[in-house]
């Protein structure tokens, strides 16, 4: 087998394992969803997860998949991409401010606006350093932050929501965290100092 026929295989293999791997943690905690939320609270998170959806990347100006897509370029300046990355990603901070006009059009989202701002936030700046890595073509780190991401989410979700029952706040705080630390694990691996 060719070098780079090897390449795509392992590639494709990591990928898919983590996208797998991933997903089935996810459907996992189903249950636990189900089980500790009443179904108006499980419409408020599938609500805030939404509006996420649509704002994260508009707040973001997507800067995260130009990142991963200008590092890709064999004679690209990586410093200077990530510094733009960065650039975009605290200007992201100010329009993330947006999220508040948002809940205002969604009253029967009772859930305090700054933990929606700091969900947006964080899987907004994970997005932009993750994609960072793949840029890189440091996909294993990718690869690992993901897992990092879903593991933590998931024991965090456990955690705040059976031990401490902390309900809607908790899982969205989980998702902070997780989002929090696996950033932290992408500036690292992406050897990001700017």
């Amino acid at each position: 087998m060719s070098d780079r026929k090897q390449y795509l295989a392992k590639n494709t293999a990591l990928f898919a394992l983590n996208t797998i791997g991933t997903r089935i943690i996810n459907f996992l905690l189903v249950p636990l969803y189900t089980r500790t939320f009443t179904t108006a609270e499980y419409g408020i998170i599938d609500l805030v997860v939404t509006i996420a959806t649509i704002l994260v990347p508009i707040i973001t100006i997507n800067i995260g998949e130009a990142v991963m897509r200008f590092s890709l370029d064999e004679d690209a300046n990586r410093s200077n991409i990530v510094s733009v990355g960065i650039f975009y990603s605290g200007l992201s901070l100010i329009l993330g401010l947006s999220v508040f006009i948002v809940l205002r059009w969604f009253p029967s989202i009772t859930i305090n606006g700054w933990l929606v701002y700091f969900y947006c936030m964080t899987q907004g700046l994970y997005g932009v350093f993750a994609c960072n890595l793949r840029g890189q073509e440091k996909l294993v780190e990718f690869a690992l932050a993901n897992v990092i991401h879903t593991f933590l989410a998931a024991g965090l979700n456990i955690v705040f929501l059976v031990q401490f029952k902390w309900g809607i706040s908790g899982y969205f705080m989980a998702y902070i965290i997780a989002d929090l630390m696996s950033l932290v694990y992408c500036l690292v691996a992406g050897r990001v100092k700017d």
